[in-house]
This record gives C-alpha cells, sequence and structure tokens, in this order.
C-alpha cells in the first residue's frame, strides 16, 4: 500500500523502483559485511562466523585489543561518471558490553598488556559526542579513566 507522495502511477512506479533498488543494495551490504567477518575471522585465525554479531568496526580494534586497526582513507572519484555514498550505521545494543574476544587476549591478559577496557556501549557514544571530533585513542582512554563496574556471566554462544 503506498501512503502520501506524488499521485500520478509514473511517480509511485518509480518511488516503489528506487525502494527495490534500496532493499536490494541492503541486502548486498550485508552480505558483504559478513564476507569481511569470515575473512577478519581467518585472518585472526577464529572460528568462522565467531564475530558475526559485532558489526561495529571502530570497537574492532577494541575487542581484538589492537591487532585490527582500521586506516585512513579517501575516495577519489573519477571525472568521467557520476559518484555516490551511502552511509550504513550498523551499532548493537546501548546496554551492549564492549571488550577484548577472549579468545584474542588471553596471552595479553596474562602479560597484563590489555589495551582497552570493558565497557558499555551508550557510555562510549555519550562520551564519543563530546569528543567527536578528536583522533580515537583518547576516547578510549578516556573510556579507561571512566570507572565501570560491569559484571559479565558466562559468555553464552548460540
Amino acid at each position: 500500500m503506498y501512503y502520501g507522495g506524488p499521485s500520478s502511477t509514473k511517480e509511485k512506479t518509480t518511488k516503489w523502483s528506487d525502494r527495490k533498488v534500496m532493499k536490494e543494495f541492503a541486502l548486498k551490504l550485508e552480505k558483504l559485511a559478513e564476507n569481511l567477518l569470515d575473512l577478519l575471522c581467518e585472518n585472526l585465525c577464529l572460528e568462522k562466523d565467531s564475530l558475526d554479531e559485532l558489526i561495529l568496526f571502530e570497537l574492532l580494534k577494541v575487542i581484538t585489543n589492537g591487532r585490527y586497526k582500521s586506516v585512513e582513507h579517501r575516495v577519489i572519484a573519477q571525472q568521467d561518471g557520476n559518484w555516490m555514498s551511502i552511509a550504513s550505521f550498523y551499532n548493537p545494543g546501548s546496554d551492549a558490553v564492549i571488550f577484548p574476544a577472549p579468545e584474542l587476549i588471553e596471552k595479553a591478559e596474562e602479560e597484563n598488556k590489555l589495551k582497552y577496557p570493558k565497557f558499555v556501549f551508550e557510555d562510549y557514544i555519550k562520551l564519543y559526542a563530546s569528543l567527536k571530533f578528536q583522533d580515537k585513542e583518547p576516547r578510549f582512554e578516556a573510556m579507561k579513566a571512566m570507572e565501570t563496574t560491569i559484571n559479565l556471566g558466562p559468555i553464552e554462544t548460540v
């Protein structure tokens, strides 16, 4: 059913086509994210699908205890064509606890070299709002300084 918007059939059809294209794009984007996570698992010597719930790449640096690093990048558009950018955001729930993955930190923990603290995602977002134009590292340092009382029970895997 169509609500509001243009009244002509042609314009309604165009709107439907646009939605269909965007839905197809969203599905392809989701598949790409799954493939990237599989490659990340492979390169970190983890079991396939062990990072499926973790689709927030800035926080992957925390989860991998610094083994995964994002790189600065830029896009150069070709002069003979159009360029389009679509932002996609994946966030965990506000009550999600973010911390280095146990499989990747056992040795670091033994050596007392954990680079990132455990924190609640909502706390990080609040801090992010006040430090968003700074580098990432000050945000993580500020999270270390915050007192958090996070009690985790056994991690349940499905």
